[in-house]
């Protein structure tokens, strides 16, 4: 088995190799950037970097602050609860 993995792994390091030197991809350079040797120019796409400034707008509103209403007293949570036998529970 190991030798058939060798031999797999061999395969797949050519079948890598042929398709990596294939010339028929695009190459991206930068704008102004010159064209390396053996890509010819046809492949080439350049990139091109614009800074675009946002339109202006009005400053935004924020709504008024208004005051948090005030909690519930803690005596509301003492009451006792009722169940279908009628034993008075509380909540802990």
């Amino acid at each position: 088995m190991a030798r058939s993995l060798a031999s797999r792994l061999d395969r797949l390091e050519r079948l890598a190799e042929e398709v990596l030197n294939q010339q028929l991809g695009s190459v991206y350079l930068r704008e102004g950037t010159a064209v390396p040797e053996g890509v010819t120019v046809d492949r080439v796409i350049y990139i091109k970097r614009v800074f675009i400034d946002p339109p202006e707008q009005a400053a935004e509103e924020l709504p008024e602050i208004v005051e948090p209403c005030p909690r519930a007293s803690p005596q509301s949570f003492n009451r006792p609860l009722t169940n279908s036998t009628n034993s008075p529970l509380g909540i802990v």
